[in-house]
């Protein structure tokens, strides 16, 4: 397969840079649909259903639902990538978020980018989680054992 380095097939909307799902993913297949571009870092963020709501070992989670209005999830998602590959100078990046009940352990969501340096991919990652975590995106909801409150 021969890559299309120009910078407008980089930035372009490809069908499988966004992704919702209420599929499991394969990370390898998720970081092949990156494009190579003389990038020199390639990062990679993987949410998973952790056990505990507070990290305290107090509020125990029985599942996680990931909920969305698919079309304009995606194209939330589309217009996020767009901005995060301007605004942190990436060579690529690609997000797949999953929806539906999660178990614990789980994986929720991949990020990966491309980028000259490390630091710009880190920074993308991150930002681009908080971005999803606050819910405008996607809408997430605990569920807890039982006999626990919300």
């Amino acid at each position: 397969m021969e890559i299309d380095s120009t910078k407008e097939h980089r930035h372009a909307h490809h069908p499988q840079k966004v992704e919702l799902t209420p599929d499991k993913f394969d990370k390898d297949e998720v970081l092949s649909r990156l494009s190579p571009i003389n990038s020199g870092a390639l990062v990679c963020f993987v949410g998973i259903v952790r056990e505990f709501s507070d990290g305290r070992q107090i509020r125990r989670i029985r599942r996680m639902e990931f909920e969305a209005d698919t079309p304009m999830a995606e194209q939330g998602l589309v217009s996020l990538r767009e901005d995060f590959i301007t605004k942190f100078k990436l060579d690529d990046m690609v997000i797949v978020h999953r929806i539906g009940a999660l178990e614990v352990g789980e994986e929720i969501s991949c990020v990966a980018t491309l980028s000259e340096r490390r630091t710009e991919g880190f920074r993308a990652c991150e930002q681009c989680i908080n971005e999803i975590k606050k819910g405008v995106i996607i809408h997430s909801k605990e569920i807890l054992v039982e006999g626990q409150d919300d």
